[in-house]
């Protein structure tokens, strides 16, 4: 055997034989061969098969460390890989991934989606993330709103492409829960100067940072995959975590009983989620079937839930800025089902869409709420509606809370102009009537009573038991600010 062959197996074996469920490290800087997105098979070069790791496959058998190895191995040759659809994989062993350069999972058969089981042992059971760089620095320079330079005071470990995270000690003024904060790729490094692709939406002083750091270029394609958790009790689960990734793209995944939240993702980049089916993401206070947890450009289109107490929800926390410039397009939410402590998930509460106070220029778009106790949940700055929909089928008849009866017998808008800008299905209009002692209201459009400075023209029109927000024709979202 030629020697660089012998060295390049040795080279993957040491990789395999190393490689835990907490695994990182660097990797090629560079998409995987003939990898375009859609629409590829196995024939094509640049994919190996899942089968030829020996996973189990019989849905029993732990196959975390069979794909722990078959990621390092796509990883150093640069390939993709392909899932038999046919076989059913267990992950008992909790994985969280980090890497830097394309990470591609999808069925080896498009459109037939290749099954893994996931436990509830632990909230994050299955997550990618981007290799941490090694930049730990502070400003020299103040920013200014709209700067596309900024200067540090080293950028030692910074290259062109990672991904620059800006953190600071100061409250966003919209939400005290979330700091301000910026998310952005880097351009250029000369000398203490770095050029950003956006311009930076917030000015920031000096002291109140508390940290820059970055991420590896790192992107993670995920298509025709089901993710289905094996639920042992009532366990915060999420089903898949992805953090600081750019350019990734979840297409055609379904992700089943994941209670805290289908997906989560964090601090990412130009995210597109497409043709995903959640399904009971039912948590009380939680259950999301995708939550972005503050990031940039985030797409969120033709999706569709069912028994999740939100199909999408845009917000931050309190380490990161805000989402931003992200949009929710032609998603469908179905908001019946139980909650995790067995209750009606219609009365306790669930929505189609909800921004958070750490949201920012968010487009809410051609989004269908079915059988929601709330249409869309409103919070952050430089919220946009547009065409959205709220539906109450017919087969809807009955609702039970506390051994009595919740009667759907007509839900009618207040006038026609509400009716042509809300976009109300006519003939699923309908009127609650309630027998309970307390009523339960459900609302077209809930605006909570945290600050809306630049919520795009908003009439309301509240009675008492039914909330209306109306809003006028869309607002295009802007794509950049101005300082």
């Amino acid at each position: 055997m030629p020697m660089k062959k012998i060295l390049l197996f040795f080279l993957f074996v040491m990789m395999a034989f190393t490689a835990q469920t907490q695994w990182s490290g660097t990797g090629p800087q560079r998409p995987l061969p003939g990898f375009s997105g859609s629409g590829q098979t196995s024939a094509e070069i640049g994919w190996v098969n899942f089968a030829q790791f020996q996973p189990a496959g019989d849905g029993k058998t732990d196959d975390s460390p069979k794909l722990i190895q078959a990621l390092a191995y796509c990883r150093l040759f640069k390939v993709g890989l392909l899932v038999d659809p046919a076989r059913t994989y267990l992950l008992a062993t909790p994985i969280a991934y980090a890497f830097a350069g394309t990470v591609a999972i999808r069925s080896a058969k498009e459109r037939q989606p290749a099954v893994f089981y996931l436990p509830d042992s632990q909230l994050s059971v299955l997550s990618f993330s981007a290799a941490a760089g090694t930049l730990n620095t502070k400003l020299a320079k103040e920013i200014r709103l709209g700067d596309k330079t900024i200067t540090l005071v080293s950028t030692t470990g910074l290259r062109v492409g990672d991904l620059i995270v800006v953190r600071s000690t100061v409250d966003w003024p919209i939400e005290t829960l979330t700091k301000k904060g910026e998310y952005n790729v880097v351009e250029s490094v000369v000398g203490q100067v770095v050029t950003l692709k956006h311009p930076c939406q917030d000015s920031y002083i000096v002291s109140e940072i508390q940290a820059v750091t970055n991420y590896l270029s790192a992107r993670l394609d995920l298509q025709d995959i089901e993710l289905n958790i094996r639920k042992t009790g009532n366990r915060s689960v999420i089903g898949l975590v992805v953090s600081n990734t750019q350019h990734s793209r979840i297409e055609r995944v379904q992700i089943k009983n994941a209670q805290y939240a289908s997906s989560q993702f964090y601090g990412c980049y130009t995210t597109e989620i497409a043709h995903c089916v959640f399904e009971n993401a039912n948590e009380e206070g939680e259950g999301y079937g995708i939550a972005t947890v503050g990031g940039l450009l985030y797409d969120i289109h033709d999706n569709r839930s069912y028994g999740c107490r939100k199909l999408g929800d845009f917000s931050s926390n309190g380490t990161g800025g805000p989402t931003r410039y992200s949009r929710a397009l032609r998603n469908e939410a179905v908001g019946e089902g139980t909650t995790n402590r067995g209750r009606d998930l219609f009365t306790t509460q669930s929505f189609c869409i909800a921004t958070h106070g750490g949201a920012e220029s968010i487009l809410i778009q051609e989004n269908t709420a079915i059988n929601c106790n709330t249409g869309f949940q409103l919070r952050g700055r430089g919220v946009t509606l547009s065409n959205n929909r709220i539906r109450v089928a017919h087969h809807i008849h009955q609702i039970r809370q506390s051994g009595r009866v919740v009667k759907l017998v007509g839900i009618v808008p207040n006038a026609q102009p509400h009716q042509r800008r809300f976009n109300i299905v006519p003939e699923d209009q309908h009127r609650v009537s309630l027998s309970l002692a307390e009523p339960v209201k459900f609302k077209m459009i809930m605006l909570d009573k945290t600050p809306l400075p630049d919520v795009r023209r908003v009439d309301a029109v509240v009675s008492d038991k039914i909330e209306r927000v109306v809003f006028n024709d869309q607002v295009p979202l802007r794509q950049q600010r101005t300082g």
